[in-house]
């Protein structure tokens, strides 16, 4: 079962467009030096070639990692890199088709279908594709038509769990819960929280922190889920430092007991944070069938569509051995993911199964101990 309670309106990611190019006497003017002439100049030129300067100053600095400890000049994701533009850097990350990709008949619809979905195909335009790819391999093709449907429904209206006034709560199962108060009481529920960029010095950010105060809350609610935190290095100048140790550390100073927490701290994407998340659940807390995610809210929609994918995907036919049933947000805003990210991070998924074959890294030590 699957529940949604507040709204996540996708906002365009209209990229403007620059100056154009200059017309009539102002496009150029003849300069002369000491009495001789100098060819013209269009001052159009002259604005593109000055964009094109600061945008590659732009670019270098953003490669340096520049910004205060603050965070203020930084807007990122739980990854590795820090730009000024991460939805950007998101395209960027899209992988190239792996060789299995390129010459798998299946695969090559499956490339179709995130395709048809991201230009804004839905039922009736993709169900030609799904008929050709049951045709090719039924088996992929149901989980396919899973993925989508679920896709659909994380775009949709109310389908992020918002924050609600916690110290309002005056009962257990309190509306002011942050999550709904229908998922499993036993530990066969694990709230796995998405970890988000370290400072340079391997502290966390308010972002972070926001996101451990819902995961606490949500731990709080939920006594005997297992929780499961994810994210790697990111800090440029403490390598030693991950975002999934750090956020361990403040829940077991908060009064959460080390056995229930698991710690994922090796991946650096999103697609990463669920690919290697669903192995250690696999191996370390076989009993789990039911996951929230717990990030923030522009983030939830992308994130529970990777992990629900990497559940679909990896498991075998029918209904996935592990779901995601709930979702819990902190506020943030910082920006909101298209479905053009959330397509491209879909290939980036995809991707990792097949290069990896699930051989994905091993668990981190001290886990559950």
């Amino acid at each position: 079962m699957r529940h949604s309670v507040a709204k996540n309106e996708s906002a365009s990611n209209a990229v403007k467009e620059g100056p154009a190019v200059g017309e009539g006497p102002a496009a150029g003017r003849t300069h002369t030096v000491q009495g001789n002439p100098v060819a013209k100049v269009p001052l159009a030129m002259v604005r593109w070639l000055v964009a094109g300067l600061l945008t590659i100053a732009m670019v270098l600095i953003t490669a340096c990692g520049t910004g205060d400890e603050t965070g203020q000049m930084h807007v990122q994701t739980n990854r590795t890199e820090i730009s000024t533009d991460p939805v950007a850097d998101l395209h960027a990350d899209t992988p190239a088709a792996t060789e299995q990709e390129s010459t798998d008949p299946g695969m090559a619809l499956v490339s179709r279908l995130i395709a048809a979905y991201e230009s804004g195909a839905r039922s009736r335009e993709l169900n030609p594709i799904l008929n050709e790819l049951k045709q090719q391999d039924a088996e992929l093709a149901g989980k396919w038509q899973q993925i989508l449907s679920y896709w659909e429904e994380v775009n949709e209206p109310g389908f992020t769990n918002v924050p609600k006034d916690v110290s309002a709560k005056t009962t257990a199962n309190d509306p002011a819960d942050p999550l709904p108060a229908d998922l499993p009481a036993d530990d066969s529920l694990c709230l796995i929280v998405l970890g988000f960029g370290l400072k340079s010095d391997g502290s966390m950010r308010p972002e972070l922190i926001d996101r451990l105060e819902t995961a606490l809350a949500c731990a709080e609610q939920y006594p005997n889920a297992r929780i499961l935190v994810t994210g790697g290095g990111t800090a440029s100048k403490n390598p030693e430092a991950t975002e999934a140790d750090s956020m361990a550390e403040w829940l077991v100073s908060k009064g959460v007991t080390k056995q229930r927490i698991l710690i994922e701290n090796r991946s650096r994407t999103t697609a990463e944070n669920a690919a290697y998340s669903g192995e250690l659940l696999r191996r370390e807390a076989s009993g789990v069938r039911s996951t929230a995610i717990i990030t923030s809210d522009y983030h939830v929609p992308l994130g529970c569509l990777l992990f629900e994918s990497w559940f679909v995907l990896t498991s075998g036919s029918g209904e996935p051995d592990i779901q995601v049933s709930s979702n819990a947000a902190c506020l943030a805003g910082t920006y909101e993911f298209t479905v053009r990210d959330q397509a491209n991070w879909l290939r980036n998924l995809i991707t990792l199964e097949l290069i990896n074959n699930r051989q994905l890294p091993p668990a981190a030590e001290g886990n559950g101990k």
